[in-house]
């Protein structure tokens, strides 16, 4: 990464904190967390289930849902400050700056409208008129599907066909951001991989940054430039996607590794034990102490910070994979 890049981020998180109001107490979801995003790169955020990706993904968005709320943090995006927006400000920024590629297609697009007037609603809602039938073809080409796809309902495609519209819906106005809250989730491995390489055509015609979210490492490995490491709502590790699965620092991201299928060599699977703590009173030291074999007393009381321990390689580990 050449230091022009490490100066000019097209996209930045910064100590980005998200409670859930709960009874007993907040629940804190997302913990100071930080990252910086550069232009046509694909950052990858992988976790386990709860560990807060899709709670950082809705609040960069500002769709988070009642009891969830931003308490502390920044999220830049070209130098706009889009927490700081007005409704109107952000409801036009939101699409033409910044998309989302949901998780759940069935539930994204609207059942009783064909897909070419969802894609046209999108458009005319931020643009003219001018050039949109053929814009449309444009960007079903673009996502490997037919034009004969505008004149059908939701309901009579497949679901990676409903998956790539809504890729093709969240590029339409070519944001320089796009968010993919597990764009492959709940398809099988070939239209998965259909999917994945509608993606990866995207970002690499349009020029977009992407954040992918996830928890297929080897999805990961195959499309992203970087990957962020999430767990119990903090980041432990950032690192080049080779750095990560050549030289994992953080021993959560050797156990994600580990828990991969090799196709060359019979391996037995190594399962995590425990559970995550609790969110709304996590421990004082490291949140992963009681899940680590390699845990030490100075995890129990010292939080670690992520703190660059090889280039380009950030941990939040007392030992940083010494």
């Amino acid at each position: 990464m050449n230091n022009e890049r490490e100066r000019s981020p097209v996209f930045r998180v910064e100590g980005l904190t998200v409670h859930y109001e709960t009874t007993p107490g907040p629940t804190v979801a997302v913990n100071n967390v930080s990252f910086d995003l550069y232009r046509g790169e694909i950052l990858g955020l992988v976790g386990e289930s709860g560990c807060g990706k899709s709670t950082t993904a809705m609040a960069v968005l500002r769709l988070l849902q009642a009891p969830g709320r931003v308490v502390a943090g920044r999220v830049v995006l070209n130098g706009t400050d889009v927490l700081a927006l007005g409704k109107s400000d952000h409801r036009a920024f939101r699409w033409r700056q910044m998309s989302l590629i949901p998780q759940g297609a069935m539930n994204a697009l609207n059942p009783v409208m064909r897909i070419g007037s969802q894609l046209a609603d999108a458009i005319t809602a931020h643009t003219e008129r001018g050039g949109l039938r053929r814009r449309i073809d444009e960007l079903l080409d673009m996502v490997g599907l037919p034009k004969q796809v505008c004149s059908l309902y939701p309901h009579e495609l497949s679901g990676g066909m409903k998956q790539r519209v809504c890729i093709a819906m969240a590029v339409a106005l070519n944001p320089p951001l796009v968010i993919a809250d597990e764009p492959t989730s709940a398809l099988d491995v070939v239209v998965q991989r259909l999917v994945a390489q509608s993606l990866l055509k995207i970002k690499n015609t349009l020029g977009n940054s992407v954040v992918l979210i996830g928890h297929d490492m080897g999805l990961m490995a195959q499309l992203a430039d970087r990957v962020a490491v999430m767990y119990a709502g903090n980041i432990v590790e950032i690192a080049p996607v080779a750095a990560v699965f050549d030289r994992p620092l953080h021993p959560y991201t050797r156990q994600l590794i580990d828990s991969i299928p090799s196709v060359k060599k019979r391996k037995p699977l190594r399962i995590l034990k425990g559970q995550p703590p609790d969110l709304r009173q996590l421990p004082p030291g490291c949140p992963f102490e009681s899940r680590c074999a390699q845990a030490a007393p100075c995890c129990l009381s010292g939080r670690p910070v992520l703190t660059e321990r090889r280039p380009n390689q950030w941990t939040a580990c007392h030992f940083g994979g010494d």
